[in-house]
């Protein structure tokens, strides 16, 4: 899955991101609260992995929002504005998205299947509470609901991913992971008819897009 694209220039990104692990050092004076129990213990090396207004939301060391100045809110961060400008009040709820992707790589380095279970658990709620605490106009949202659908499908829960990816091309009838995802499980099932009919129902809305046409070339010929 490609890292949202909600960010600025990557020298504006690298400094946002080094005043932000410095907050990290001043952590006790800022008097961070946890908003709930299920807030991972993030490394420096955690935060700069996830998307970099992550360390922004209330499980950051910024604390959490305050609506006295603001009704979208704002805490501590000095760049909390500009990330309630992109994703509205939403951004309060988007440190479930962040706990995910942690999640998400722990996952991929995990082989026990019983912990591999659990952490696919943890994962579809982080994502099921996005999905019915967020506005449908957020700017993540196609991202989490194709998210989700990967997580349902390495869970066996086909019916489940394809509403999922049904959903996301719903709210971003552009958006290509949300068809390929399903493209590629619809090969793998050998139901090529299907599998075509959906690449052709991407390539109407993006004609050139290039994940889509390597699936179109290797369907041809299959039947």
């Amino acid at each position: 899955m490609n890292r949202p694209t909600l960010l600025p220039s990557c020298a504006t990104q690298a400094l946002w991101r080094g005043l932000a692990l410095l907050a990290l050092a001043l952590l006790p004076l800022l008097g961070h609260a946890q908003t709930d129990a299920g807030r991972p213990n993030y490394s420096a090396g955690d935060w700069a992995l996830l998307p970099e207004w992550c360390i922004d939301t209330q499980d950051g060391p910024y604390g959490s929002p305050s609506y006295s100045d603001t009704p979208v809110g704002k805490n501590q961060s000095p760049r909390s504005l500009r990330w309630t400008s992109i994703f509205g009040g939403d951004f309060w709820h988007m440190h479930h998205f962040c706990r995910a992707l942690y999640s998400e790589r722990k996952l991929q380095m995990t082989v026990g299947a019983p912990q591999r279970i659990s952490l696919a658990k943890i994962i579809l709620g982080e994502y099921s509470y996005l999905v019915h605490k967020c506005s449908p106009s957020n700017p993540m949202m196609p991202e989490v609901l194709v998210r989700m659908g990967d997580i349902q499908l390495k869970s066996d829960d086909r019916i489940a991913a394809m509403g999922s990816y049904e959903s996301a091309r719903a709210l971003k009838p552009d958006y290509w992971p949300a068809y390929t995802r399903w493209v590629d499980e619809l090969i793998k099932l050998g139901l090529f008819s299907k599998a075509r009919e959906l690449v052709d129902q991407g390539l109407a809305q993006m004609p050139d897009e290039p994940n889509l046409l390597q699936r179109r070339k290797a369907l041809e010929g299959k039947s």
